[in-house]
């Protein structure tokens, strides 16, 4: 059996109990598109694929905005499933890429946990260290070196941006998108009508 292949945040997915997460079954096309459009909007996910099917995961509270950046038609045809497999928190609920006692001049950051694991993401990206601690679902707080300090507020304030505005952006566009698409489907049946209607 292929190896499943992974995208998105696992630092999220393995720090939340899985009885806050909701899971969808598409294609695996489907869930690039989602994901393109989840991380563009700041939104913590993780989705993995075999083949042509995939799963993608995504906090219960916010599959509202996967199923809207989905699309109306399309989110009637999924169904959410809870996730079975029992969960296995951090040790110590510590996150990670470098241990805490060898982050110089260190500077603290507490914040909401699920805008912190999102941060987390990012700065795994950026290959800035950090360590965390995640207190519970509400609190987190990050420590990385002073010269990385102000990195880290941008981060946060581009995700907060993501989530309000460029994710509203992604929602009003495809609504534009879907009306356009409406309206000449509804040309195209007129002109159909009128043309059966010279040739009776």
């Amino acid at each position: 059996m292929p190896k499943p292949v992974t995208i998105g945040n696992e630092i999220w997915f393995s720090s939340i109990d899985n009885n806050t997460k909701t899971a969808f079954t598409m294609s695996e096309q489907l869930m690039q598109e989602a994901a393109e459009k989840l991380d563009r909007s700041g939104i913590n996910y993780y989705a993995f694929s075999v083949g042509n099917a995939a799963r993608i995961c995504v906090n219960s509270a916010d599959t509202d905005k996967l199923l809207s950046v989905l699309g109306e038609k399309t989110a009637g045809l999924l169904k959410p499933q809870s996730l079975q497999k029992p969960y296995s928190p951090p040790e110590k609920n510590i996150i990670g890429n470098a241990e805490y006692r060898y982050i110089p001049q260190k500077t603290y950051h507490s914040t909401d946990t699920d805008i912190a694991l999102r941060i987390a993401y990012e700065l795994e990206k950026q290959n800035i260290q950090y360590s965390g601690n995640v207190y519970n679902s509400r609190k987190t707080t990050l420590t990385v070196s002073k010269p990385d300090h102000e990195k880290l507020l941008e981060i946060e304030k581009q995700i907060l941006f993501a989530r309000n505005t460029t994710f509203n952006e992604l929602i009003e566009k495809r609504s534009v998108s879907h009306e356009e698409v409406h309206n000449s489907e509804s040309k195209q049946q007129l002109q159909s009508s009128g043309f059966e209607r010279e040739n009776n």
